[in-house]
């Protein structure tokens, strides 16, 4: 496995995929709904995935301090199977707070401890390229499983594809149990040490720049990711299931531009790389614009452009 670039501990990215990517936009949101019967529950409830990135810095800082990657991989698969089992078998409002804030919790504990998995453990370039491309492919892998899941379970009780996902969050955590321990050791044993510069601590204009732009990428994104699904069923008449199975076939796509983008950051680097993903976003603004002008007959050429677009932007951030 090492020397294709896979890990066991892959399986936290590939639960990342699955309910960030496909069960957040097309599954909570209907969920919460059904439970509270007012689209502002809708909207405050989603909007406690967001608050949780709040406490991102606090998370990883306290993480690397303690040195507790490996259980807080775990503890976000965790929050994950608690959040589903609550919007499974607790069907009050209060409950969809608490469980958006858990799904928001583990993934941006997630989003801040993979990738230090690889890029904090001493990898050559080359190694830590392939490993990162695997990484995110596994993303996209939990994304077609779920997507293949919602489209199936579509006739049945939310109930059930809940406890699915809550049933998959609970494999993961036995899977990522494997070797996550030793590949957390790696980190604190063969992590290159940086020097303390006068810099450290400072806020110049370069990192104010690269936040703002990773602010107005990310408020885009994840816009279209929670509302994306439910948009299109209003105004295209575009049911869930068939944009969970759209979903599936997208991130079968966005697998292979994944090797692209691995192959590009090597010859062009990160900076040429980064532009071509926000350009993509660019691109997908203006197929949304024409969308809600034109006809309907683009939709699935516009779905397949926005995953397989984007990709080369989450490939650089992680």
């Amino acid at each position: 496995m090492q020397k294709h670039g896979l890990s066991f501990w892959y399986a936290a990215a590939f639960m990342f995929g699955a309910i960030q990517l496909v069960a957040l936009p097309i599954l909570i949101p209907s969920h919460i709904l059904s439970v509270s019967g007012s689209m502002v529950h809708v909207g405050a409830a989603l909007s406690f995935v967001g608050l949780s990135g709040f406490v991102a810095p606090l998370i990883g800082s306290t993480i690397d301090r303690l040195k507790l990657h490996s259980a807080a991989q775990k503890g976000a698969l965790v929050f994950y199977a608690i959040a589903m089992s609550l919007f499974a078998f607790v069907p009050q409002t209060w409950a969809m707070y608490v469980a958006t804030f858990l799904v928001g919790l583990g993934s941006i504990t997630l989003m801040t401890v993979n990738p230090t998995f690889i890029v904090a453990a001493g990898f050559d370039k080359e190694q830590q390229a392939l490993k990162l491309t695997r990484m995110n492919q596994s993303i996209f892998v939990g994304a077609i499983v779920m997507g293949a899941i919602l489209a199936v379970a579509e006739g049945f009780s939310e109930t059930l594809s809940f406890g699915v996902v809550c049933g998959l969050s609970i494999v993961s955590i036995l899977i990522v149990s494997v070797d996550s321990k030793l590949s957390a050791q790696r980190i604190t044993s063969e992590a290159p040490q940086e020097e303390v510069g006068e810099e450290k601590g400072r806020w110049n204009l370069t990192f104010v720049t690269f936040l703002l732009a990773v602010f107005v990428a990310m408020l885009a994104s994840s816009n279209q990711v929670a509302q994306g699904p439910n948009l299109f069923e209003s105004l295209f008449n575009i049911d869930k299931s068939a944009t969970a199975l759209l979903l599936s076939v997208s991130s079968v796509i966005s697998l292979l531009t994944l090797d692209i983008a691995g192959r590009a950051l090597g010859k062009y680097g990160a900076g040429k790389v980064w532009i071509v993903g926000l350009t993509g976003y660019i691109v997908v603004g203006a197929a949304l614009s024409n969308l809600l002008t034109g006809g309907v007959d683009y939709f699935y050429l516009h779905s397949l452009c926005t995953y397989c677009s984007c990709n080369a932007y989450l490939w650089w951030t992680w």
